[in-house]
């Protein structure tokens, strides 16, 4: 793995700026070919199936001694996130909890998973390509870039994700984003490379992904701003009870 992850002030700056100015930011060639190729296997050998489907590997001892398990525990790494945190949320206090999840698409199913507009739970999204189509439909991440700010509450949070997870709401972002209208920014992803995006900010989704080919990525997230929410405590419970 390439030693990239040397914190300094003038890298976060330049990552938040270009979030904030393209909605998203890149470090290039952090992972080596032979990096690559260890979570491919590793994909290959948890996630995929010939007859197609959508796959969320979730448990990370898949991923242990790889880089996806080195990248998240480098100790400058997260001095990176928690800055760029600190920017975004002007609170120094933020924990710096993460979730991570692999999700690998091929297949007709995979095709089905294709522009689902959404916003993230989480401030920060980190996004690591480890499986790229070459030709065809490749998948790209599509961005409305930073369209709400943080809410302090989070029912206006569900508010946010009620206005946008609606047929309606749904049809009209896709028809943005096939046209590139509306803000609408797509990202062509390169395997060796981390992008950057607030993904709490930003409405996003992925292209279609040719099903003849796979596509596959890690997704860090960083930063709940409703952690410890009795709100969310409540309403956790009440679905809970319902479906009981």
């Amino acid at each position: 793995m390439s030693d990239f992850f040397r914190y300094s002030a003038e890298t976060t700056k330049s990552l938040a700026d270009s979030m904030d100015r393209r909605g998203f930011a890149c470090l290039t060639g952090c992972l080596s070919e032979s990096d690559l190729e260890q979570l491919r296997f590793r994909v290959s050998d948890a996630g995929l199936d010939p007859t197609g489907k959508y796959a969320v590997l979730q448990d990370r001892k898949t991923f242990c001694e790889t880089a996806l398990a080195k990248i998240p525990a480098s100790a400058e790494f997260q001095l990176l996130c928690r800055q760029l945190l600190t920017l975004a949320t002007h609170n120094t206090t933020t924990e710096m909890d993460f979730y991570q999840v692999v999700r690998c698409l091929n297949g007709e199913v995979g095709r089905k998973n294709s522009y689902f507009f959404h916003y993230d739970t989480y401030v920060l999204t980190v996004l690591i390509p480890i499986l790229i189509p070459q030709a065809g439909e490749r998948g790209d991440l599509v961005l409305f870039p930073n369209v709400r700010g943080i809410r302090r509450s989070y029912l206006r949070n569900l508010l946010d994700k009620f206005l946008v997870d609606n047929q309606l709401a749904q049809w009209a972002l896709r028809l943005a984003a096939k046209r590139k209208i509306c803000g609408a920014t797509a990202v062509a992803m390169k395997p060796g490379n981390i992008y950057f995006f607030w993904g709490y900010r930003s409405i996003h989704a992925n292209e279609p992904c040719d099903p003849n080919q796979v596509r596959a990525r890690a997704l860090l997230h960083f930063g709940d701003p409703y952690k410890g929410s009795h709100a969310r405590t409540f309403l956790r419970r009440a679905r809970h009870l319902k479906a009981a």
